[in-house]
């Protein structure tokens, strides 16, 4: 990052201050200094700038020079802009904010339904929602207070605690078990299989706990089935809105996650389920 030259921060101060006042005398008593103190911090200024920022004039007082002029627009805004940034990290501090990180098919589905249960029972915890940029502690390394990750780790200098277990199983639309009933594993011989890619580069590490197809139908024992054909797209919501549409009159199944619950598509076969662990981090 280029380092930024700027001018001593007491005078830009006392420059913000005389500007709105126009008096040394009351910049002074707004900074609780003298006014001595103000005009050597203006003239300090001057001297770094090279140019004269006021007109002193007994008669008429303090004016603005033309460097003044061009000088004196941005300082409000500015002072603005900082106070309201140091008043939110304040303000946020006393109201005891909770920085939660969640993938977003769990943000948008399963916790998207419990906000509102978690404001009325925590009226004074304000919430903040990160979405991770990935599976694995080490891939999120934005500051945060919980976390919640799918998979049994490792979750180093972190504390686990399990939520819940979540089942995943094979779903399709309604109108496809119409057309096409699948009662067992083996009808999915003659489906599209449609793959959520949206984690695929975390899907190397084996202690996940995240089946894609070929886990699941290899879990179902049915070994003869090529579980890496079909479908595969990189957006969660895409995959489902895929399996509900049916692939617009075509066929189509996906692998769905019971703790999402929103737009759930038909389930096409009860048995064979494959279960995975969904644990909350706090950090040590």
């Amino acid at each position: 990052m280029k380092h930024r030259e700027l001018p001593p921060l007491r005078a830009v101060l006392a420059f913000e201050a005389t500007v709105r006042h126009m008096s040394f005398t009351e910049a002074a008593r707004e900074l609780s200094v003298t006014p001595s103190a103000v005009s050597q911090q203006i003239r300090s200024l001057e001297q770094y700038l090279g140019v004269a920022l006021f007109a002193r004039d007994p008669a008429r007082g303090l004016t603005l020079t033309t460097a003044g002029q061009v000088c004196a627009p941005a300082m409000q805004p500015l002072f603005d802009s900082l106070g309201h940034v140091f008043e939110q990290v304040r303000t946020e501090s006393e109201r005891q904010t909770v920085t939660l990180l969640a993938s977003p098919s769990l943000t948008a589905t399963w916790l998207a339904t419990r906000l509102a249960r978690f404001r009325a029972r925590f009226p004074d915890i304000s919430l903040r929602i990160w979405v991770n940029q990935g599976l694995q502690m080490t891939q999120n390394p934005m500051e945060h207070d919980l976390a919640i990750y799918l998979g049994r780790g490792p979750f180093e200098d972190a504390r686990g605690d399990l939520m819940m277990s979540d089942t995943v199983f094979p779903v399709c639309a309604p109108d496809l078990l119409g057309k096409h009933p699948i009662k067992n594993v083996d009808d999915l011989r003659g489906q599209h299989l449609i793959h959520d890619d949206t984690m695929i580069w975390s899907r190397e590490s084996q202690n996940l706990g995240l089946p894609d197809w070929s886990a699941w139908l290899a879990f179902a024992r049915a070994h003869d089935i090529d579980g890496s054909r079909g479908l595969r797209i990189q957006s969660s919501s895409s995959v489902m809105v895929a399996a509900v549409a049916g692939l617009r009159g075509g066929t189509g199944a996906q692998l769905h996650r019971g703790a999402l619950p929103n737009n759930r598509p038909a389930c096409p076969t009860a048995g064979n389920r494959v279960s995975a662990a969904v644990r909350l981090l706090s950090r040590l």
